[in-house]
């Protein structure tokens, strides 16, 4: 599965702008915190990172979505996962 097109990193904060190469996030009016600014820097590590622990989950350990109930940890991972993707 190809991944979507969020907008590269690596991101880094400039007072409380959000920045990458190519694109400035915030400026006046946002308030972020410092466990704000770290979540925000690390959503694309950590989306890549969940959907191959989702993918593993089903190809390597065999756990199938079919048998699993919305609460266990593979499902949280999908819907996560599709929210991520605006789904």
């Amino acid at each position: 599965m190809e991944g979507p097109k969020f907008k590269p990193g690596p991101w880094h904060w400039e007072d409380k702008v959000l920045c990458n190469n190519s694109v400035i996030v915030g400026g006046d009016g946002w308030t972020f915190n410092d466990a704000d600014k770290r979540l925000i820097q690390a959503a694309p590590d950590l989306f890549e990172a969940l959907r191959q622990l989702r993918d593993y989950v089903e190809d390597v350990c065999c756990v199938s979505p079919e048998d699993c109930d919305k609460e266990h940890p593979l499902m949280l991972a999908t819907s996560a996962i599709s929210k991520a993707l605006g789904k």
